[in-house]
């Protein structure tokens, strides 16, 4: 069986992100979190989704919802790197 693994930056990006519209959209964050926990676990029946942006690394947009998650393919499933804001200047970091 294949898994979703989230590393400590993801974990804290989630964090945040659930935080903030806790204070001021509860049930938004609720929703927005059970979407990105269901895209972890699609992804990890379906690693390679998600398009490469520069190998190894891949995203996903999390259905409904303006946030990608970046990830990578590993040998027992996926590894979630980071969590942005599709808006976000992530791609420059």
């Amino acid at each position: 069986m294949t898994r979703a693994v989230w590393a400590i930056p993801a974990q804290t990006d989630l964090a945040r992100i659930d935080d903030f519209y806790r204070a001021v959209a509860p049930e938004f964050a609720e929703r927005l979190g059970r979407g990105a926990i269901g895209a972890a676990r699609f992804l990890a029946g379906h690693p390679h989704a998600g398009p490469v942006l520069l190998e190894p690394v891949r995203k996903w947009r999390i259905p409904t919802f303006d946030y990608v998650l970046l990830y990578r393919v590993t040998g027992d499933g996926i590894e979630i790197l980071r969590m942005h804001h599709a808006r976000e200047a992530w791609r420059d970091r």
